[in-house]
């Protein structure tokens, strides 16, 4: 990912990189291969957009609430599935 980075900032320092990403913050580095909590920790995107798509309430509760500790809030979109 810190390629992918190098290359959006090479063209211009200014603009914002960003990812979207399964939700759990664990399943996604185990199962995805999104290790998308350090890639925020290490400024390799400035923002993810997590899709923390649920049935049922708790389960989304649960995503987000997971996802607040795992990323500061100014770095962290959640999508909500309709």
């Amino acid at each position: 990912m810190w390629r992918v980075c190098e290359k959006v900032k090479s063209v211009k320092r200014s603009l914002k990189f960003s990812a979207a990403v399964f939700p759990s913050p664990s399943n996604a580095a185990a199962n995805q291969l999104q290790d998308w909590e350090k890639w925020v920790e290490e400024g390799w995107v400035d923002y993810v957009y997590t899709m923390a798509y649920a049935q049922e309430f708790y389960m989304f509760k649960a995503y987000v609430d997971g996802e607040r500790k795992a990323c500061e809030p100014a770095k962290l979109y959640v999508g909500i599935g309709a």
